[in-house]
């Protein structure tokens, strides 16, 4: 892990810099089973506001998460295991270098982090792998990546053209906006705290628009021993 550190800190190259920080973040992956949180959605869109928080767990290298506020209201739920969207995630991740490219601009500090700030813009000829990532040809926008820690600490990019899901049953439409903050928790520990999504979308033949935001705090370490 030293290694991609002092790789990442001796290269300019925006590819390079990209390439460390995914690799860093798939390394240390298992560190944030160590963990639980609070997770809240919110839903807006007009005329109507939904919000569901989360209690986060971890066991056995899975993730549970069990409903305890609705709308405000304490509820009592079981547990239920959560793991949509991992298998998206990790083939996002990996295709991220060879999607996008990358341009460095003015460093700027995020946080109190230090960042080198990159402009993407989609490659031209890329291919996506399957259907689901289809929109990564769809999206321009800015990350910002620390120096010390070559960590993504944001991400504030939009969609520049339609995006289809489930054969066209969905499709956003362009300008859809996605927000992205991660915190350090602790040590190589980095989870995301804020994730913000605001859309207009197309579904069959309805349209809607609106936003969704996750926040996420509270994290707390569930074994201090290991």
């Amino acid at each position: 892990m030293l290694a991609i550190i002092l790789f990442a800190a001796f290269s300019t190259n925006p590819v390079d810099i990209v390439r460390t920080a995914v690799e860093l973040s798939q390394k240390t992956d298992d560190l944030r089973q160590r963990y639980s949180f609070t997770q809240e959605t919110v839903q807006r869109s007009p005329g109507k506001t939904s919000s569901k928080t989360y209690e986060i767990t971890f066991s056995e290298g899975k993730q549970y998460k069990k409903l305890i506020r609705h709308d405000g209201k304490a509820v009592e739920e079981k547990a239920e295991l959560n793991d949509r969207g991992d298998k998206q995630r990790d083939e996002m991740l990996g295709e991220l270098t060879k999607a996008f490219e990358y341009t460095l601009a003015q460093d700027e500090v995020i946080d109190g982090f230090p960042c080198w700030q990159l402009h993407v813009k989609p490659k031209a000829g890329y291919k996506p792998p399957s259907f689901r990532l289809s929109f990564l040809t769809q999206m321009e926008g800015k990350v910002w990546i620390s120096k010390d820690h070559n960590r993504l600490v944001r991400l504030d990019a939009k969609t520049t053209g339609p995006v289809s899901f489930g054969w066209v049953l969905l499709k956003l439409a362009p300008g859809t906006q996605i927000y992205l903050e991660q915190s350090r928790i602790d040590g190589d520990v980095w989870m995301p705290r804020k994730l913000k999504i605001s859309y207009e979308a197309r579904v069959i033949f309805k349209s809607t628009k609106g936003e969704i935001e996750t926040t996420s705090w509270d994290f707390k370490r569930v074994n201090p021993g290991t």
